[in-house]
Protein backbone atom coordinates (compact mmCIF):
# COMPACT_ATOMS: atom_id res chain seq x y z
CA UNK A 1 0.00 0.00 0.00
CA UNK A 2 1.37 3.42 -0.92
CA UNK A 3 2.24 5.76 1.90
CA UNK A 4 -0.30 8.53 2.29
CA UNK A 5 0.80 12.14 2.38
CA UNK A 6 0.31 12.62 6.11
CA UNK A 7 1.42 9.19 7.32
CA UNK A 8 4.23 9.35 9.85
CA UNK A 9 7.20 7.04 9.79
CA UNK A 10 8.58 5.50 12.97
CA UNK A 11 11.46 7.96 12.79
CA UNK A 12 8.99 10.85 12.50
CA UNK A 13 7.24 9.66 15.66
CA UNK A 14 10.52 9.27 17.53
CA UNK A 15 11.60 12.74 16.45
CA UNK A 16 8.35 14.24 17.73
CA UNK A 17 8.76 12.30 20.97
CA UNK A 18 12.23 13.79 21.33
CA UNK A 19 10.81 17.31 21.04
CA UNK A 20 8.16 16.43 23.61
CA UNK A 21 10.81 15.20 26.06
CA UNK A 22 13.30 18.04 25.57
CA UNK A 23 10.81 20.84 24.83
CA UNK A 24 12.58 21.75 21.58
CA UNK A 25 14.77 20.41 18.82
CA UNK A 26 17.15 21.75 16.19
CA UNK A 27 18.21 20.37 12.83
CA UNK A 28 21.63 19.59 14.27
CA UNK A 29 20.22 17.70 17.26
CA UNK A 30 17.91 15.74 14.97
CA UNK A 31 20.82 14.88 12.71
CA UNK A 32 22.92 13.59 15.60
CA UNK A 33 20.12 11.45 17.05
CA UNK A 34 18.10 10.29 14.05
CA UNK A 35 20.44 10.69 11.06
CA UNK A 36 23.85 9.57 12.43
CA UNK A 37 25.17 8.58 9.01
CA UNK A 38 24.00 11.70 7.20
CA UNK A 39 26.39 14.61 6.63
CA UNK A 40 24.22 16.77 4.36
CA UNK A 41 21.95 18.93 6.57
CA UNK A 42 19.48 19.26 3.71
CA UNK A 43 18.30 15.71 4.35
CA UNK A 44 17.29 16.68 7.89
CA UNK A 45 15.73 19.96 6.81
CA UNK A 46 13.59 18.11 4.30
CA UNK A 47 12.05 16.10 7.15
CA UNK A 48 11.56 19.05 9.51
CA UNK A 49 10.09 21.14 6.69
CA UNK A 50 7.57 18.37 5.96
CA UNK A 51 6.61 17.98 9.63
CA UNK A 52 6.16 21.73 9.94
CA UNK A 53 4.06 21.79 6.77
CA UNK A 54 1.91 18.99 8.22
CA UNK A 55 1.47 21.06 11.40
CA UNK A 56 3.31 18.68 13.71
CA UNK A 57 6.19 21.09 14.37
CA UNK A 58 6.28 24.84 14.76
CA UNK A 59 9.48 26.58 13.68
CA UNK A 60 10.95 29.66 15.35
CA UNK A 61 13.90 31.56 13.93
CA UNK A 62 16.71 32.53 16.31
CA UNK A 63 18.62 34.47 13.70
CA UNK A 64 19.19 34.01 9.94
CA UNK A 65 21.51 31.05 10.47
CA UNK A 66 19.63 29.09 13.13
CA UNK A 67 16.14 28.00 14.13
CA UNK A 68 14.49 25.63 16.56
CA UNK A 69 11.27 23.61 16.61
CA UNK A 70 8.59 22.97 19.21
CA UNK A 71 5.53 20.75 19.11
CA UNK A 72 2.37 22.02 17.49
CA UNK A 73 -0.93 20.99 19.16
CA UNK A 74 -1.39 18.13 16.70
CA UNK A 75 1.90 16.58 17.79
CA UNK A 76 1.19 17.23 21.48
CA UNK A 77 -1.84 14.97 21.22
CA UNK A 78 0.23 12.36 19.40
CA UNK A 79 2.98 12.12 22.04
CA UNK A 80 0.72 12.59 25.07
CA UNK A 81 2.01 16.06 25.98
CA UNK A 82 -0.15 18.87 27.30
CA UNK A 83 -1.90 20.45 24.34
CA UNK A 84 -1.09 24.12 24.00
CA UNK A 85 -0.54 26.68 21.30
CA UNK A 86 3.25 26.97 20.92
CA UNK A 87 5.00 30.24 21.65
CA UNK A 88 8.70 31.03 21.26
CA UNK A 89 11.00 30.62 24.21
CA UNK A 90 12.07 33.74 26.04
CA UNK A 91 15.68 34.89 26.26
CA UNK A 92 15.73 33.48 29.79
CA UNK A 93 14.14 30.09 29.09
CA UNK A 94 15.74 29.20 25.76
CA UNK A 95 19.33 28.58 26.96
CA UNK A 96 18.14 26.14 29.60
CA UNK A 97 16.04 24.08 27.23
CA UNK A 98 18.71 24.00 24.53
CA UNK A 99 21.54 23.33 26.97
CA UNK A 100 19.76 20.40 28.59
CA UNK A 101 18.89 18.85 25.23
CA UNK A 102 22.45 19.17 23.90
CA UNK A 103 23.98 17.79 27.10
CA UNK A 104 21.66 14.79 27.11
CA UNK A 105 22.33 13.99 23.46
CA UNK A 106 26.08 14.28 23.98
CA UNK A 107 26.19 12.14 27.13
CA UNK A 108 23.30 9.71 26.69
CA UNK A 109 21.49 10.69 29.89
CA UNK A 110 17.72 11.17 29.83
CA UNK A 111 15.86 14.29 30.87
CA UNK A 112 12.64 13.93 32.82
CA UNK A 113 9.61 15.86 31.74
CA UNK A 114 7.92 17.57 34.67
CA UNK A 115 4.96 15.19 34.39
CA UNK A 116 7.10 12.04 34.37
CA UNK A 117 9.19 13.24 37.30
CA UNK A 118 6.04 13.94 39.33
CA UNK A 119 4.57 10.55 38.43
CA UNK A 120 7.75 8.57 39.05
CA UNK A 121 9.10 10.38 42.10
CA UNK A 122 6.27 12.08 44.00
CA UNK A 123 8.29 11.84 47.23
CA UNK A 124 10.92 14.10 45.65
CA UNK A 125 8.42 16.78 44.67
CA UNK A 126 7.53 19.84 46.69
CA UNK A 127 4.99 22.51 45.74
CA UNK A 128 6.65 25.47 44.10
CA UNK A 129 9.86 23.65 43.12
CA UNK A 130 10.78 23.24 39.46
CA UNK A 131 10.37 19.65 38.21
CA UNK A 132 11.57 20.04 34.63
CA UNK A 133 15.34 20.30 35.17
CA UNK A 134 16.02 16.76 36.37
CA UNK A 135 17.71 13.91 34.52
CA UNK A 136 18.53 10.31 35.31
CA UNK A 137 21.87 8.63 34.91
CA UNK A 138 23.26 5.22 35.77
CA UNK A 139 26.52 5.54 37.70
CA UNK A 140 28.36 2.35 38.61
CA UNK A 141 25.22 0.33 38.06
CA UNK A 142 22.84 2.34 40.21
CA UNK A 143 20.29 5.07 39.62
CA UNK A 144 21.52 8.63 40.14
CA UNK A 145 19.33 11.71 39.97
CA UNK A 146 20.81 14.81 38.40
CA UNK A 147 19.63 18.37 38.18
CA UNK A 148 20.64 21.08 35.74
CA UNK A 149 21.63 24.60 36.71
CA UNK A 150 22.12 27.13 33.94
CA UNK A 151 24.67 29.87 33.55
CA UNK A 152 22.82 32.96 32.36
CA UNK A 153 25.72 35.37 32.72
CA UNK A 154 25.75 34.35 36.37
CA UNK A 155 28.59 35.60 38.56
CA UNK A 156 30.65 32.62 39.81
CA UNK A 157 30.12 33.42 43.50
CA UNK A 158 26.40 33.74 42.91
CA UNK A 159 26.34 30.34 41.22
CA UNK A 160 28.14 28.78 44.19
CA UNK A 161 25.51 30.30 46.48
CA UNK A 162 22.76 28.90 44.25
CA UNK A 163 24.32 25.44 44.49
CA UNK A 164 24.18 25.61 48.28
CA UNK A 165 20.58 26.85 48.20
CA UNK A 166 19.39 24.09 45.85
CA UNK A 167 20.94 21.40 48.03
CA UNK A 168 19.63 22.92 51.26
CA UNK A 169 16.07 23.14 49.92
CA UNK A 170 16.08 19.48 48.94
CA UNK A 171 17.88 18.21 52.02
CA UNK A 172 14.80 19.15 54.07
CA UNK A 173 12.80 16.45 52.23
CA UNK A 174 13.39 12.93 53.68
CA UNK A 175 13.51 11.11 50.33
CA UNK A 176 15.86 13.71 48.88
CA UNK A 177 18.02 13.62 51.98
CA UNK A 178 18.43 9.85 51.58
CA UNK A 179 19.55 10.33 47.96
CA UNK A 180 21.99 13.06 48.95
CA UNK A 181 23.57 11.10 51.80
CA UNK A 182 23.86 8.04 49.55
CA UNK A 183 25.77 10.08 46.98
CA UNK A 184 23.05 9.61 44.40
CA UNK A 185 22.19 13.24 43.69
CA UNK A 186 24.33 15.49 41.49
CA UNK A 187 24.21 18.97 40.00
CA UNK A 188 25.43 19.86 36.52
CA UNK A 189 26.01 23.51 35.67
CA UNK A 190 25.71 24.19 31.94
CA UNK A 191 27.51 27.09 30.29
CA UNK A 192 28.35 27.99 26.72
CA UNK A 193 31.98 28.97 27.13
CA UNK A 194 35.15 27.22 28.32
CA UNK A 195 36.53 30.31 30.05
CA UNK A 196 33.33 30.74 32.09
CA UNK A 197 33.33 27.03 32.94
CA UNK A 198 36.76 27.38 34.55
CA UNK A 199 35.57 30.32 36.64
CA UNK A 200 32.41 28.51 37.74
CA UNK A 201 34.32 25.34 38.58
CA UNK A 202 36.77 27.27 40.75
CA UNK A 203 33.96 29.06 42.60
CA UNK A 204 32.15 25.79 43.27
CA UNK A 205 35.32 24.10 44.53
CA UNK A 206 35.81 26.92 47.02
CA UNK A 207 32.17 27.35 48.04
CA UNK A 208 30.79 23.81 48.13
CA UNK A 209 31.41 20.83 50.39
CA UNK A 210 29.43 17.66 50.94
CA UNK A 211 28.25 14.45 49.26
CA UNK A 212 26.57 16.12 46.27
CA UNK A 213 28.74 15.97 43.18
CA UNK A 214 28.77 19.29 41.31
CA UNK A 215 30.31 19.57 37.87
CA UNK A 216 30.42 22.19 35.15
CA UNK A 217 29.83 21.21 31.53
CA UNK A 218 30.40 23.28 28.42
CA UNK A 219 27.67 23.21 25.78
CA UNK A 220 29.26 24.89 22.74
CA UNK A 221 25.91 25.10 20.96
CA UNK A 222 24.77 27.67 23.51
CA UNK A 223 27.50 30.11 22.56
CA UNK A 224 27.23 29.35 18.86
CA UNK A 225 23.47 29.65 18.50
CA UNK A 226 22.95 32.63 20.75
CA UNK A 227 25.69 34.67 19.10
CA UNK A 228 25.20 33.47 15.54
CA UNK A 229 28.72 32.04 15.49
Amino acid sequence: MAKRKHDLSERDRQLLGFVGQYRLGTDDLFRRVFFPDVTDPRAVRKVTFRLAQQNYLRKFQLHPRAAYYVLAPRACRLVGAKVREPVPFTEQSFPGALGAACFCVATGVKRYTAAKFQAGHPDLCKPGQCRSNYFKEEVEGRFTLGMFLFDRATAPKRMAAKVRKVISQRYSMPAFRDLILAGRFQLVILTGYTEKALELDQAVRVGHRGPVRVRVAVVPELGDLLTGG
